[in-house]
């Protein structure tokens, strides 16, 4: 009986310890069951937690050079580049479908060997970011969802309706409703490009621009955009579905952060049901992690401590 005893608690020993060993830092990859090579980074002190990145296909690595600072203080973060993205490879078959996308993220969580993480998300990527937590409940300890869209369309006539106001009077296209929505966005979205407005939907000054381009500057982002191009030169399939009303499913304490001026998106928040949300809505648009980051770090300690997850 005592041999028994002592054999258990080794066997309970060895399942803390191996639950407890701490992710190494800097740079890895893994290979999809379908032969993608993915990139990830690691870095900070805490519980685990990985970054859905937004776009879609823009890599996470900007995301962590201007706002890591403010997440790696109370999260050990695994900074992943989706598919098609960043420093990982395309996929060879052409899928860059959400489902794949989710599939991804679980597969990464088994490679780390995690039981479970805090998964933060930014922008589009609050749409693959919800579609895990739909599908794998139990590997989701909580969540940080700062700017995110779930519903593509709304953020699209969002971005459609205030770039045509940024567009001087006598350059603004008359365009008909008839005419489908995703062409009408990227008329306004190219015409704001070329006349280097765009910045304008995604901060509240030129200041706060030129800090973001600061910190970049010179930083290897990675190059792949793959699948920011294959998404929309396609259909994008369920990425177009409204999530808006499955929030109430997520049984998990969740942190919504907003820019009270984020035409990007537009007012979605207004519209989640997280059972256990923290709402807050700071100064700035679509990056208030550059516009307000004294609170935006605030807002993610008081959330790490009032839910305990260091």
């Amino acid at each position: 009986m005592l041999r028994r005893l002592v054999l258990l608690a080794f066997a309970l020993v060895a399942m803390a310890t191996a639950h407890a060993a701490p992710l190494a830092d800097g740079a890895g990859s893994f290979t999809t069951d379908d032969g993608v090579a993915l990139h990830y980074d690691i870095a900070g002190t805490g519980a685990p937690a990985v970054f859905v990145h937004g776009g879609p296909g823009s890599g996470s690595a900007g995301f962590r050079v201007v706002a890591g600072e403010l997440f790696e203080r109370d999260f050990r973060m695994v900074y992943l580049d989706q598919r098609g993205s960043g420093h990982s490879a395309s996929a060879a078959n052409g899928d860059y479908s959400l489902e794949r996308q989710v599939e991804d993220l679980e597969a990464l969580r088994k490679h780390l060997k995690l039981e479970r993480w805090t998964v933060v998300a930014y922008s589009f990527g609050g749409l693959i970011a919800q579609s895990y937590a739909l599908k794998y409940p139990d590997r989701v300890r909580a969540m940080v969802m700062g700017n995110i869209l779930l519903d593509l369309g709304m953020s699209m006539q969002s971005t459609y309706t205030e770039g045509l106001g940024m567009i001087p009077e006598a350059e603004r296209p008359v365009l008909d409703d008839k005419l489908p929505l995703p062409q009408r966005y990227f008329i306004v979205l190219g015409m704001l490009q070329k006349m280097g407005l765009s910045w304008q939907l995604q901060y509240a000054s030129e200041t706060s621009k030129q800090r973001a381009e600061a910190r970049v500057a010179g930083r290897d982002l990675g190059s792949n955009r793959d699948m920011g191009r294959k998404i929309f030169s396609g259909h994008p399939g369920s990425y177009l579905n409204d999530l808006s009303a499955s929030t109430a499913k997520i049984d998990v304490p969740v942190l919504v952060i907003s820019g009270q001026d984020d035409h990007a998106v537009g007012p979605q928040a207004d519209r989640f049901a997280y059972p256990k949300m923290t709402r807050v809505t700071l100064p700035g648009r679509h990056n208030p992690f550059i516009e307000a980051p004294d609170a935006y770090r605030d807002a993610i300690h008081a959330f790490v401590k009032r839910h305990r997850l260091r």
